[in-house]
């Protein structure tokens, strides 16, 4: 149980990838509607 799955650590990069897109996202849509 030391190391993390390849299917786990996969998702969770695949998560943080997806939430990061998703902040960059409203950022601009923040500009460019102000």
């Amino acid at each position: 149980m030391g190391e993390i799955p390849y299917f786990g650590f996969m998702y969770t990069l695949q998560m943080a990838k997806h939430l990061r897109h998703n902040s960059m996202r409203r950022e601009w849509t923040e500009q460019y509607s102000s």
